[in-house]
């Protein structure tokens, strides 16, 4: 089944990549548009399985960090400054590194590859 449904993707992006060679940027906006009016199966379901993604991850970081973000706020503990130091040099990466750094500890030769988490 999941073979199938990639097979539709691929096909569904591919004739997506063809027409949009043949139309101008104003026919393209007019497809999306209509395609959004219109309630596309594909098209929602793209968009449903992104918002859930998002909503998940967001709901984990505040579950995670609200409270951990809390006690460095609020509490004294040896080693303190350097985890401030640390927080705020990790929110100074650009988010491409810091996914590539995530992947590079999700993937299979990484220190959580036994989880399987890719693919």
């Amino acid at each position: 089944m999941l073979i199938a449904e990639n097979d539709n993707n691929v096909l569904f992006f591919s004739h997506l990549q063809a027409i949009s060679k043949q139309m101008g940027i104003m026919e393209q906006m007019q497809q999306a548009l209509a395609m959004l009016v219109g309630l596309d199966a594909d098209l929602w379901e793209i968009i449903l399985l992104s918002v859930r993604v998002s909503g998940t991850a967001t709901l984990l970081a505040l579950l995670f960090g609200l409270p951990l973000g809390a006690l460095l706020a609020t509490r004294s503990f040896a080693g303190r400054n350097l985890v401030i130091i640390l927080v705020n040099s990790l929110l100074a990466l650009p988010p491409v590194v810091a996914g590539l750094i995530i992947y590079l500890l999700l993937s299979r030769s990484g220190p959580f590859g036994w989880l399987d988490l890719l693919y």
